[in-house]
């Protein structure tokens, strides 16, 4: 069975009675500022008449001069899930059967999805037992040196809890394990108060997956990119079809250096707004994990009949985290003011138990 996601399909949501339109889902995490104007510019002046350069060489060029790289340090994807399924793909079969991937949970799960498909074994390392569950570096090398290990992975920050990581603790890590290869998924790093943290160095066998689909609120776009040592870039280039990447999707990666300011207004009031939604779940009882993402998650005993419960009562999608293996957990993208009153509305009811 395929690991479960946010979102809903067109089709389910009127099965329940909801048009689309009418519900607010904040079972998925993308920006509510966005998609930017000028961004849609592009994709509008993408070229849909020709086939898109196979080799994203303009996107990447333009990536690789903002973040201070070569361009053979980069390579695009048709989102961060493709290329953690490429990466899996290819870093699994590197060596010999028997080697295994070792995952910090919770964690984001087509990786572990990709595993069973390409046969890859799997050791999970759970996070620490601290209140906000943060991964533990020590557990994760102690782990990684037991056995032969063909990569770690590392969501930073943490999903579905949003919990950081220290720079120092995360550099420390990747220090202990060379030269296994660290996939560090930092999809929701752009957004986050750790956003600093994407251009500070990491050593060549750290892999830097990251999501364009959430910063830019692209989700039907699908546009992601890694960085990584040009051996690594070349063998996932080689593992993939040719046209992997569309026009509108190169075009959305070739305009992102542009697009720092609409970036840095986002997270300024998406902070805002995770703090207010923080103060407002405590005033209704509610315990919010530390998050320095843009989405937080809180205790519910039974999480997926609340989830339930407030989409086809009230047309509001909420993710219950029985799929990261935490069914007493519900996760929340962050929202404007408008939307976090309607879903407090909703949450202080059903605490009532109306």
């Amino acid at each position: 069975m395929r690991s479960e996601h946010g979102g809903m399909q067109d089709d389910a949501l009127r099965a329940l009675g909801w048009e689309p339109e009418q519900v607010l889902d904040l079972s998925v995490n993308l920006n509510p500022y966005g998609p930017p104007p000028s961004m849609l510019a592009a994709i509008d002046a993408a070229r849909l008449d020709r086939y898109p350069d196979p080799e994203a060489r303009r996107a990447r060029r333009a990536l690789s001069k903002w973040l201070n790289t070569s361009p053979e340090r980069v390579v695009l994807g048709a989102g961060a899930c493709e290329l953690l399924w490429t990466l899996v793909h290819t870093l699994g079969a590197a060596g010999s059967s028997h080697r295994r991937a070792v995952i910090s949970t919770p964690a984001f799960g087509e990786v572990e999805e990709a595993c069973k498909a390409f046969g890859v074994p799997v050791t999970r390392v759970p996070a620490s037992a601290s209140e906000s569950l943060s991964p533990d570096p020590e557990d994760l090398s102690a782990e990684a040196r037991r056995a032969p290990t063909a990569f770690v992975y590392l969501c930073h920050p943490g999903t579905p809890t949003g919990a950081p990581l220290s720079w120092e603790r995360l550099c420390s890590l990747a220090r202990e394990l060379k030269p296994t290869p660290l996939i560090l998924d930092e999809s929701f790093l752009s957004l986050s108060d750790r956003w600093q943290d994407a251009h500070a160095p990491l050593p060549e066998h750290v892999v830097r997956v990251r999501s364009l689909t959430k910063a830019f609120t692209l989700p039907g776009v699908r546009v992601g990119y890694a960085i990584a040592s040009p051996a690594i870039c070349e063998a996932l280039a080689n593992r993939r079809p040719a046209w992997s990447v569309s026009a509108a999707a190169q075009a959305v990666a070739e305009c992102t250096p542009d697009q720092q300011g609409f970036m840095e207004q986002s997270r300024i009031r998406l902070r805002q707004d995770r703090q207010a939604l923080r103060a407002a779940l405590e005033n209704l009882g509610l315990r919010p994990l530390h998050s320095v993402a843009p989405y937080l998650a809180f205790p519910w005993r039974e999480a997926r009949s609340l989830c339930e419960r407030m989409l086809s009562r009230q047309g509001i999608a909420l993710r219950d985290c029985a799929s990261f293996g935490m069914p007493s957990l519900v996760r929340m993208a962050v929202r404007a003011e408008g939307d976090r009153a309607r879903v407090l509305s909703a949450l202080r009811a059903e605490l009532k138990g109306e």
